[in-house]
């Protein structure tokens, strides 16, 4: 009796086990990434580019928002449910500027299950 009670048990787990495979998510990080010239002329036009990579990203998984600051004042925001590129496992975010001085840009992400990552970018203004 104890024999069949195993065996009864192992085909119950065996029935449980798909057949077939499927291709399954690996989670995987989110990662943001901050483009700008090394220096500048005074006044002249800097373009910022932020490129954010967050794999298999969905409903319940994706980036809530990236913020924007340059020189510690929010510059720009963008947000899951106003950017549909935030939609996608890789998109870029650009924000263009005027600088007349020395600036420090910081790039903060959020994501829904991995938390935050960020990264910060110093441009130099030669007169």
């Amino acid at each position: 009796m104890k024999k069949v009670s195993i065996l009864i048990v192992i085909a119950l787990a065996m029935a449980l086990v798909p057949v077939s495979a499927q291709k399954v998510k690996i989670p995987s990080y989110p990662t943001i990434q901050m483009d700008v010239p090394d220096s500048v002329e005074m006044g002249e036009e800097v373009t910022v580019t932020i490129t954010v990579n967050h794999k298999n990203s969905d409903a319940n998984n994706h980036i809530k928002y990236v913020w924007l600051y340059e020189n510690y004042r929010t510059a720009d925001t963008w947000t899951y449910g106003d950017c549909d590129a935030m939609h996608e496992d890789h998109f870029t975010l650009t924000y263009t500027t005027v600088i007349t001085e020395d600036t420090t840009f910081f790039a903060y992400m959020k994501s829904t299950l991995h938390g935050s990552s960020a990264v910060m970018a110093h441009v130099t203004v030669e007169s």
